[in-house]
């Protein structure tokens, strides 16, 4: 895991990962602090990837990089 965002008391982790095909080994360090700190929704960022999926019970949103810089996420 990268960084973590805090907005309106709401916990973020944040992974980046600039490319596009991306497997669970990849954010095994952002999936497990989500199960450390009980938290249900991570974001990748990612070279073009875009889509929303759950692994292990969790909610992970993949976003774009250029889409993520510009705020639409």
């Amino acid at each position: 895991m990268d960084c973590v965002l805090v907005r309106d008391n709401k916990v973020l982790p944040i992974e980046s990962k600039y490319r596009n095909n991306i497997m669970k080994k990849h954010i095994k360090g952002l999936l497990k602090f989500m199960d450390v700190y009980s938290i249900d929704n991570g974001l990748v960022v990612t070279k073009d990837l875009e889509h929303e999926e759950l692994v292990d019970g969790k909610h992970i949103e993949y976003v774009p990089l250029w889409k993520w810089l510009l705020g639409s996420s």
